[in-house]
Parts: structure tokens; sequence; C-alpha cells
């Protein structure tokens, strides 16, 4: 075997060990801008530094509604930037109204605390943003499933349950929903561990744009860089 043929051998399985290296998942989630943003926000980081968090869609996300589960990215960030820009296009001339149906707060067995949302154009907008980027059906939230919501609390507390669950749920009666709001979609990426620190790196410089609350955000042990923000224009119903 020449010399160059087992050059050319070792960079391929090198290209192929470093692409596998930066393997990476994507995820369309729906964020409140705005008053409302900012008083979900502040909840986020109050809870953050008082209380024992070790869930991960609570300590890396602030809050959020998903509108799909983490599907692997299969292909170029711009084309899934371009898919969701297509979706929201086709659904240009649809109403769009977001309905804001109130604080739902569990138990300490039903450990999920959220604001459920409603949004017919939502689930049209993420039904035809999968379609057009090829992303698998079993990677679409359905609503009628279980409906949208902002998630506050998803975990157990291991001491001090009744203690800690009176004191978040305190925290979360305080969020004003009437507040005023925005509300953008947002494409995240998500690296597997061991690329965690370039993972950091890239979103302490690429949320140079963003607002107060993600300013805090970046200070935290993310695994999570945003691709892109899309701002929505909404009618808020209450």
């Amino acid at each position: 075997m020449s010399k160059g043929f087992s050059l050319i051998v070792f960079l391929s399985v090198f290209l192929l060990n470093m692409a596998s290296s930066f393997a990476s998942d994507y995820i369309l989630c729906l964020r409140a801008r705005g008053h409302l943003g900012e008083e979900l926000c502040t909840y986020w980081h109050a809870v953050k530094k008082n209380h024992d968090i070790n869930h991960d869609a609570i300590k890396h996300f602030p809050p959020h509604c998903s509108l799909t589960g983490f599907f692997p990215k299969v292909d170029s960030k711009e084309t899934y930037i371009q898919a969701v820009e297509q979706a929201l296009q086709q659904h240009e001339r649809a109403i769009k109204s977001i309905t804001i149906n109130g604080l739902v707060q569990g138990s300490e067995k039903a450990k999920l605390d959220y604001i459920k949302l409603t949004s017919a154009y939502l689930f049209a907008v993420t039904r035809t943003f999968i379609n057009i980027a090829a992303i698998p059906q079993r990677h679409l939230k359905d609503p009628h499933d279980f409906p949208y919501h902002i998630t506050l609390r998803d975990h157990v507390f291991h001491h001090d349950v009744e203690k800690k669950l009176k004191k978040i749920q305190s925290l979360e009666r305080k969020i004003n929903l009437s507040a005023q709001v925005s509300w953008s979609l947002f494409l995240y990426e998500r690296h597997d561990d061991h690329d965690e620190r370039h993972d950091d790196h890239d979103e302490r410089h690429d949320d140079h744009d963003e607002r107060h609350d993600d300013h805090h955000e970046r200070h935290d042990d993310h695994k999570l860089r945003v691709i892109h923000e899309f701002p929505l224009h909404f009618v808020v119903i209450l």
C-alpha cells in the first residue's frame, strides 16, 4: 500500500470521526418575549438560584413551549431555518392567535406545573415545518395528545419536598399572565456532551443580540445554543 493511499485513508477516517464528534440535535420551541417573557425568566433564575433543579429541560432552557421533540440534524442549519421561514410564509394568511389558558399546578406526585397554551396556528406551522424539512412525524408534538404548555416545574425534589413545592408554586402564582407579551419561535441546537465546551463558546458569541433574560442564560452550564429566532405577530387571547 502506498504512503499516499494510506494518508488518504487516514484523513478519511479522521474526518468521519470529527463529523460524528460534532453530532447534534435540533428542537423548535416557542418562547414568550415582552413583559411576560421577563417575568418568566425572573421566575426561572430565582428557582435555579434558590432551589434544587435537576431536570435538564428546566436547567438548560429558559421557560419555553416545545413544538417538536429533539430531531437529528441531517442537513445544514440554513436548511432548517429556511424550512421554518417557508412554513411561516405558507400560513401567513391564517388566523394567528394564541390562548393563555392559565396556570396548572400539580402536587408532589403530579410533578408538572405549567402554563397551558392553545394555538391551532402553531400546530399548523410546526406540522408544515416538519413536512418541508422531511423530519420524521414522531418528532411532532401533537397538542391533541397533551396541550401546548410552558413548563415551570418538572422534577422531583430530593429533600424538603413539601416546603420547596410551596415556595416554588408561590413564585409561579406571582407570574402575571396578563402582562404584555410577544412571541418568537426558537430553533435550538444540542451538541453531544463531549462537545459541550465548544457549544458554550458558540452560544456566548451567537446570542450577543439576545435580551436581558438571555444574558443570564449564557452564563449557565449549557449544552444548547440558539440557531435562529423567528419573531411572531400574534393576537393574544387571555
